[in-house]
């Protein structure tokens, strides 16, 4: 493990929530050290005793390669999850199941997410669509529909109106569109509370010089 991918990798353990980061340095040190075909070509099947030299060499070959990448991979996670993989035999597995478990956790996020009080709506959408992004990244398929769908649910009492008006009129927005108009619905609703406020406050104040 002297090379530089391979220290970088291990200098910065997987713990779950960075994997994309993770697996990009894990590409960077398997294509540097052309061990990326483990990943990608299923294990030969092992060769008979009376097998030829070229057969035995192509099979020792992917052991060789598929060992050192699994040791690769579990010096660089944290305790936890390294005790969780040493027992996977096939250095794809660990990959894999980290990707789906990756996967499974954005969409997760995404399913759970709520604008918090006081964020702003695009603020919202933006982290909502990092959560898809990185979703699809992982294999998730959520088509431009589900996506709109998901935000929606996801907005607070005071998008109501817009939901109602979006559903009734069976209107269509791709994510640029309903950013804009989500933006555009509470810079008014927004400007209503604060001219609402501000007639209070003159009726308030009209009251009292009476």
């Amino acid at each position: 493990m002297s090379s530089g991918p391979v220290l970088a990798l291990v200098n910065e353990k997987l713990v779950g929530e960075n994997f994309l980061k993770w697996k990009s340095k894990i590409n960077i040190a398997l294509v540097c050290e052309n061990l990326k075909f483990v990943l990608t070509e299923v294990c030969p099947p092992e060769p008979p005793l009376n097998a030829s030299r070229s057969v035995r060499e192509i099979y020792d070959r992917w052991i060789a390669a598929n060992n050192k990448v699994k040791g690769y991979m579990l010096a660089g996670m944290n305790d936890v999850l390294r005790l969780k993989h040493e027992h996977v035999e096939n250095a794809y597995e660990i990959y894999g199941q980290q990707s789906s478990q990756s996967k499974h956790k954005a969409i997760k996020n995404a399913m759970n997410a709520r604008m918090k009080k006081g964020q702003s709506v695009g603020e919202h959408v933006l982290n909502m669509i990092n959560y898809f992004t990185e979703a699809e990244t992982h294999g998730a398929t959520i088509d431009d529909d589900m996506q709109v769908s998901m935000i929606l649910e996801s907005l607070p009492p005071t998008f109501l109106q817009f939901k109602s008006n979006y559903v009734m009129n069976k209107l269509d927005y791709n994510m640029t569109q309903l950013l804009n108009e989500l933006q555009t619905f509470e810079a008014i609703s927004i400007e209503k509370v604060q001219e609402g406020e501000a007639n209070v406050v003159k009726e308030n104040s009209s009251f009292l010089q009476s």
